[in-house]
This record gives structure tokens, C-alpha cells and sequence, in this order.
């Protein structure tokens, strides 16, 4: 029998939750130590001194005389979670308890299995596919608001940044939006409606490049007027800025 490799990042994890929920109500039971009756087949047993947990499904354990403690529904997480891996039971019950569900977990060698209040299975299910499509960010992208995005876009294509996209609505003049992107660097510009501040925005653009020297060279031949390089203890090779068409800063600065 082949099988999956085990997942251990949270990431990954998270984005292969694929819930996936049973048919029918299963309830935690409690029967006698090595009293487990006849023909009863356990989802899974947990031995404690006071007795032993069983997990069934109802007609099953009310077929056998058992008392349920607790009636619910059955979800599986059908990612292959390893059993060494650390954050996802607490995710889980964090995105739960936020919404005060109760979540019993259940580790398998292949899969977690929540077991959640019978009443609570269709929100914990919502819940969980929203968990699964959320996941860490996979970006932060700068978005700065320009008098003039003709202008703008000139400024920074100069820079080494590229037109990736824009928004040119038929009833205004010209682009409204733009992204700009080169590598792994990213930048939107919008039209402004009102009056530019930069200075009162705290906001740096730091830009990374391979080579500070060759990046301050080509930049003050493009007419950018860069002010002097200068080697910081967190830049040794130096670093520059740049001040764009509306007063916003922009450092060139190696890795």
C-alpha cells in the first residue's frame, strides 16, 4: 500500500485541510476496562484509569447499552498530517474557539479527526474551509496614492520596475491604477483625489539590488539626482535614496 509523505510545515498544511465530514452522529462513551461489548467496533479507544473512552457511532453505542457524554459530529482533515508536526491542532482550535465550538482532536497516523457538537458541524465546516483558504500572507505590497501617474510610472520604470497591470475607467482621464513589479519587488500607485504629503506619511520604500554602485551610477545618469552613498553598519556596501515625483523616499540598498 503506497502512501503520502507527511506534511509538517504549517503552511502546507493548513491550505490541505480538505475537511471532510461523516455521515451520521458519532458520542464518547465510557465502558469498563476490558469490558468492551460484543460486535462494538470503536472509531478509536482511549484507556484511562477510570474506564475506558470509546468513540462510536450512536446507534451502535445505544445498541450495546452505552450512556453518550458527548454527541457529535465527525470530521476528518484529509491532509497527511505528521504526527510531529507543530501548530495545526492549535490553529484549528483557535479559528473554532474564536467562534466558541468545542473541538475534540483525534490524531491518527494519517489524518487529525475533530469531533465537534452535532449542532455546531455545518459552521465548524465553514470555518475550516475558510482556515484552509486563508493561510500566511504571500505578500505585502506597498501602495502609495501620486498626483500624476503618467509621471509616477515614468519615475519608477526608470527605477527597474515594470507595468504589470493597470485600471483606465472610460469616464476619467488616463490610468487610475497601476502595479508595478520586477522580481520579487512589487508596487500600486493610484491616482490621488487630494493633495500629496509625503513628509507626513513615515513611509520609506526600501528597494534591494545586487550591486549599490552600479544601481547609484546608472540612476544619476538617468537624471534621479540620488544624494551620496553611504555605508551603513546594516548596509557595508552602502546605501542611496531617491525622492519620487510626489516626495515619497525611496532607499537602494543591497542585501
Amino acid at each position: 500500500m503506497s502512501e503520502s509523505t507527511p506534511v509538517r510545515d504549517l503552511a502546507p498544511l493548513l491550505r490541505g485541510l480538505h475537511p471532510e465530514r461523516h455521515p451520521g452522529v458519532y458520542v464518547f462513551a465510557v465502558v469498563a476496562p476490558g469490558a468492551l461489548p460484543s460486535g462494538l467496533t470503536p472509531i478509536a479507544t482511549i484507556q484511562e484509569r477510570e474506564g475506558t473512552t470509546v468513540i462510536v457511532e450512536e446507534s451502535a453505542a445505544l445498541a450495546a447499552g452505552l450512556t453518550p457524554r458527548f454527541r457529535a459530529a465527525w470530521i476528518t482533515l484529509t491532509v497527511h498530517s505528521a504526527l510531529d508536526a507543530v501548530g495545526l491542532t492549535a490553529a484549528i482550535a483557535t479559528a473554532l474557539g474564536r467562534q466558541r465550538i468545542p473541538c475534540n482532536v483525534v490524531a491518527g497516523t494519517h489524518h487529525d479527526h475533530l469531533f465537534v457538537p452535532l449542532a455546531e458541524a455545518e459552521r465548524a465546516m465553514l470555518i475550516l474551509a475558510a482556515l484552509a483558504s486563508q493561510g500566511p500572507p504571500r505578500a505585502l505590497v506597498p501602495f502609495a496614492h501620486v498626483a500624476d501617474m503618467a509621471r509616477s510610472i515614468r519615475f519608477y520604470e526608470t527605477i527597474g520596475l515594470r507595468v504589470q497591470n493597470t485600471v483606465a475607467p472610460p469616464d476619467r482621464a488616463g490610468i487610475t491604477w497601476a502595479w508595478l513589479a520586477a522580481n520579487d519587488a512589487s508596487l500600486m500607485l493610484a491616482q490621488a483625489t487630494a493633495p500629496i504629503h509625503a513628509d507626513q506619511q513615515g513611509v520609506l520604500f526600501y528597494l534591494y539590488v545586487d550591486d549599490v554602485e552600479v544601481e547609484f551610477a546608472r540612476l544619476s545618469a538617468a537624471g534621479l539626482a540620488p544624494t551620496e552613498k553611504r555605508a551603513e553598519s546594516y548596509a557595508p556596501r552602502g546605501e542611496f535614496r531617491v525622492t519620487d515625483p510626489d516626495g515619497y523616499t525611496v532607499m537602494i540598498t543591497h542585501t
